[in-house]
């Protein structure tokens, strides 16, 4: 959660305010990584495929309003 904080530039309290456990953030993730896989398999895989931490900055950055 750290590392993830400084990386979006907010505090770790802002990300925990809008996430409150790791788990919260996990599913936030992985709800929007799957979003489209009836659509598009191949499609979805590739945008899975990406780099894990990746998936987390996008969707908290979504969610979370960026501080600075």
């Amino acid at each position: 959660m750290d590392d993830l904080a400084e990386e979006l530039g907010i505090s770790k309290k802002t990300l925990y305010a809008h996430f409150p456990g790791k788990l919260d953030l996990l599913e936030a993730v992985l709800a929007d990584k799957f979003a489209g896989v009836g659509s598009d398999a191949e499609g979805s895989y590739a945008r899975a495929s990406g780099r894990f931490s990746s998936g987390f900055a996008g969707v908290v950055g979504r969610y979370a309003p960026r501080i600075g």
